[in-house]
């Protein structure tokens, strides 16, 4: 996202032409744009790129005392964070005693600004800002990076967005030698918005003093200024220290008393007292209702308030009115944006009606570039969901403001025995105003209604869109002329889906495609809840029939039904391309986000960390629509593999599901109770006998990056223990419970667990003794004899064994250095892929090339072959398979870069080892570890060091104790 630098008229000084001078063939410096604490801010322009940047000069004081590389590296390691809500970096450098670092540029405005100018923000804007810029930072300290300077002025407002600048920059400036600082009088951070820790000058602070400095900004978003202020800032960091912020409520008694406590928890002294992660203040800010408001007598800690309780209810109301209701902005609205919703429902109507005919209609408008639909009936209660009459016209327009939506659609049906009207208006938010009305009348079937509502919307058309420049007409006419029974399955399965009942939508969007193929929304929709089902083979199949009809969908849809088509087929980094033009079309749309998440969650795409990037989206997801649940699931998942039990518990109990997504429910509640009461309190033959799919789910998940690991073991164990439990199953417990106890290093363990395995039946064992002896685990006896075995049965060169096979055992081959045997089979597999030309053979093939190579010396042409491979292939291929996620290959390519010096590829390439999709990714987990040790102190970076050191340890101390 871009950034902002406030407009300053100017010529290019002698500075600006010394940076000139350094950059002459990257940029053209136009103007100095203002200059600050730290450093002068130019305007240019990117010749490569033809983009406007903006250059920061560091001030000649800064540069002097601090270590210019590690600056410059500090600076690298930071401009890797990838998130909606951060600005990134685009380089940095230095030249003729210059150090700068190159960020976007666009015109707007930042948070000082805004606050400068209104004092006071509305409650929902400050609180939206807040959950966005505490995102921002939890994706950040998902990388050890902590910004140190959270202030408004930091804070960049970009289309309604919030974007957090200089992401590392007073990390750098202190790793590299901001000690020496205190010299030049000037100070790191902003003593308003400093944390006492940092503040009182403590070097190891945390995350939790940037949820200090945000419970800083967000008091000032509320209350005007800032919880401590004073004429010095030697005043300011006194009363910080020694005092308590005044209430919110004697500025502003209408704060709610739920956001009372979030700030003042935000804002204790003492950073264990805070919230422990920005991922658990989100929280916090999502869902005020859940904190706990403290007694009369408690709250004297924070001072007095001036309003007092009515009950529990009252709190209740308050908490969700955030949402809804409050001060309005209308100037922020979005003249594309149009809420729908639901009509009221008169005379011999059937219930319902109301609601599928706003979905319709909403649906109409998809089809009409670029309206936007916002569904009103996400914002209403469950009382005004039930009965529309409920819902008055300054709630329509409170609602509509708040979503920044330009117009919203009201009406009615009114309904006899054998006709219906259907009457709309058509209003101007902002200006409260009715911009049009309109009737139609016809058949009282609900098909018949449905589509006189469509019929309706067209002629408010004109109204919306000048020219009718964006009109669909093909598109539109799918919705008044499809066969009435695929309409009303359709609308049913729409129904379904908003509230996650994701195996009855698709039995309704099936149903829909099945009596009328044309209607291409409900097989995208059809293929996004069969995705949530991880029923691929029919998502593939409904995906398929919406692209073949691409021109009938609404414009987002099919960029969007592209980029679920990549996923599906495990096309990552396209899969990711596609939903970003999704996203850049309408950020606010939670499905996109999702869909995205899911991507980084599942598939493993170039970018990294794969882990934070589809935290981030999930979290964006939740927050754009709160009533959509599939985020929750994987953010649920996250939290219980954190240890974060009170979070899993809240997040738990949002999620909604039918009898048919049992085993999800199951899963997420298994891992739960493991990792809260301890694997001695579950019935493990129980689980296994109601679900042994849940029983292995919950296990994989947590035996990710080995952060249950207590818990995945018991759970595989308990799926290898059962009779009964089917051969691929069995073969994925076996794979999962190896893999957790390798990455503890309990060798012996492993040994014997695969050799009952083996008693058991599971031939696949010998495969895993071969690429554990890859590894480098002491495994060299049972794998020789693992290819004898394979000698003996398929050839000398295991020319009648499946490709997979010959692949691994010339892999073995080539680290033991037969390269002879390894050498013929990769003549074999080249063979063979170039006679079918199958892209799983060439992976093969190419994969054992770069092995064979290593083997005989040529390390330069090795490394150019393991850059060039990318792990592709579908979810369900990248689980289990020994291949496809490219384990060996992604561990000898860290190894390369690390010998080579490449500390940062190193680092970069051993970070896929915590992914949690594969399973074969988890007997690399301590080489990956140790990578990453080393690089990291390398590169300079001893708290993320100290950060691996410390997993290392753990996983060496769970060791000890069961061997104990």
């Amino acid at each position: 996202m871009p950034g902002h630098f406030p407009p300053r008229s100017g010529s290019v000084d002698k500075l600006g032409q010394r940076l000139q001078a350094v950059l002459p063939d990257r940029y053209t410096v136009e103007r100095e744009l203002g200059r600050g604490g730290m450093a002068t801010v130019f305007l240019a322009q990117d010749l490569k790129q033809h983009r406007p940047v903006a250059i920061k000069v560091l001030r000649p004081e800064i540069a002097n005392a601090i270590g210019i590389e590690r600056f410059l590296l500090e600076i690298e390691i930071a401009a890797q964070l990838t998130h909606p809500h951060i600005l990134p970096l685009f380089e940095s450098g230095r030249g003729d005693g210059l150090v700068y670092y190159v960020m976007p540029y666009v015109e707007g405005e930042s948070l000082r600004d805004r606050i400068d100018r209104e004092r006071q923000l509305p409650l929902d804007d400050a609180i939206r800002i807040a959950k966005q810029v505490a995102s921002a930072l939890a994706h950040a300290h998902s990388h050890g990076i902590v910004h140190r300077d959270i202030k408004p002025g930091n804070i960049m407002l970009v289309g309604g967005e919030a974007v957090v600048a200089d992401f590392g920059i007073a990390r750098a400036i202190t790793s590299s030698g901001g000690a020496h600082l205190t010299e030049t009088g000037i100070a790191l951070g902003t003593p308003a918005y400093m944390s006492p820790e940092q503040a009182g000058g403590e070097e190891s602070i945390d995350g939790r003093s940037d949820i200090y400095s945000l419970g800083c900004v967000l008091y000032e978003m509320l209350g005007g200024e800032p919880p401590f202020t004073g004429p010095s800032s030697q005043a300011v960091i006194a009363r910080q220290l020694g005092e308590e912020p005044r209430s919110l409520r004697i500025v502003r008694p209408k704060i709610p008393p739920a956001i009372e406590v979030i700030v003042q928890t935000a804002l204790e002294k003492v950073p264990a007292d805070r919230f422990s992660t920005a991922g658990d203040f989100v929280e916090a800010l999502e869902h005020p209702e859940s904190i706990e408001v403290p007694s009369p007598q408690e709250r004297r800690r924070w001072g007095r308030w001036l309003v007092g309780l009515a009950g529990a209810a009252a709190v209740t109301l308050l908490a969700f009115g955030i949402r809804g209701f409050g001060s309005t902005d209308a100037a922020a609205t979005d003249r594309n944006r149009v809420m729908v919703f639901p009509l009221v429902e008169r005379g011999q109507i059937e219930a319902g009606t109301g609601v599928d005919a706003a979905i319709m209609i909403g649906n109409a408008l998809e089809h009409t570039d670029p309206l936007r639909w916002l569904d009103g009936w996400n914002w209403l209660n469950e009382a005004q969901r039930e009965n529309a009459t409920l819902v008055s016209t300054e709630t329509h327009r409170n609602l509509s403001l708040h979503q920044r939506a330009g117009f919203y659609i009201s009406g009615f049906i009114v309904g006899t025995e054998d006709s219906a009207t259907v009457t709309l208006q058509l209003h101007d938010a902002a200006g409260d105003t009715v911009v049009a009305r309109e009737s139609a009348s016809g058949l009282s079937d609900r098909a018949s209604i449905l589509t006189l509502g469509v019929r309706v919307t067209v002629r408010f058309l004109p109204k919306l869109i000048e020219p009718l420049r964006g009109i669909d007409p093909a598109g539109l006419a799918v919705l008044t002329t499809a066969a009435p029974a695929a309409i009303a399955h359709w609308i049913q399965g729409e129904r379904e889906y908003r509230t996650s009942h994701f195996a009855a939508a698709l039995d309704f969007y099936r149903r829909a495609v099945e009596q009328d193929s044309l209607l291409a929304i409900a097989a995208v929709k059809g293929a996004q809840a069969a995705s949530w089902k991880a029923r691929y083979e029919e998502a593939e199949q409904l995906i398929a029939i919406a692209l073949k009809e691409d021109s009938l969908l609404p414009t987002r849809y099919r960029q969007f039904a592209l980029g679920l088509n990549a996923y599906l087929a495990g096309n990552a980094d396209t899969a990711v391309s596609r939903l970003r033009l999704t996203i850049e079309a309408d950020p606010d749309w939670s499905e996109a986000w999702m869909a995205l998440g899911e991507v980084y969650y599942h598939l493993l795409p170039s970018e990294a960390p794969l882990d934070s990037l589809a935290e981030a989206a999930f979290l964006t997801a939740s927050m754009t629509d709160t009533t959509f649940s599939p985020p929750l699931v994987h953010l649920t998942e996250i939290a219980i593999r954190d240890g974060n039990v009170r979070r899993a518990d809240s997040l738990i109990g949002r999620l909604t599901f039918d009898t048919s997504d049992s085993t999800l429910f199951q899963q997420l509640q298994l891992m739960l109770a493991c990792v809260r009461d301890g694997t001695s309190e579950i019935d493990w033959a129980e689980a296994v006998s109601r679900n042994v799919d849940a029983v292995i789910q919950a296990a994989r998940a947590l035996s990710a990056a080995a952060a249950q690991p207590d818990c995945a073991i018991a759970g595989f164990r308990a799926a290898l223990a059962i009779e009964g439990v089917a051969s691929g199953r069995r073969w994925g417990a076996l794979q999962g419970l190896q893999g957790t106890l390798l990455a503890q290093q309990r060798t012996e363990d492993a040994l014997s667990v695969l050799l009952a395995g083996l008693e058991s039946g599971i031939r696949g064992a010998y495969s895993l003794y071969v690429f554990d002896a890859v590894v480098g685990f002491p495994f060299d006896s049972q794998a020789a004899e693992a290819e004898r075995i394979a000698r003996e049965g398929a050839g000398e060169f295991y020319e009648k064994a499946q490709p997979e096979t010959r692949w691994l055992l010339g892999v073995w081959h080539a680290s033991r250095g037969n390269i002879k045997q390894a050498d013929a089979i990769l003549r074999s597999l080249d063979s063979l892929a170039a006679d079918d030309g199958d892209e799983r053979h060439q992976l093969l093939t190419r994969s054992l090339a770069a092995h064979v190579l290593l083997a005989k010396g040529d390390t330069n042409e090795a490394l150019a072959y393991l850059r060039d491979l990318r792990p592709t292939g579908p979810a369900r291929n990248l689980s289990w398979s020994l291949l496809d996620p490219l384990p060996i290959e992604q561990a000898t390519l860290a190894t390369i870069l690390l010998a080579q010096g490449d500390f940062h590829g190193a680092y970069r390439a051993s970070t896929i080892f915590d992914h949690q999709q594969p399973v074969m990714y988890l007997p690399y987990l301590p080489t990956s570890l140790a990578i990453r040790l080393q690089a990291a102190e390398a590169m300079g970076r001893p708290r993320l060091a100290e950060l691996y050191r410390s997993r290392i340890e753990r996983l060496a101390h769970r060791q000890k104790v069961v061997g104990s």
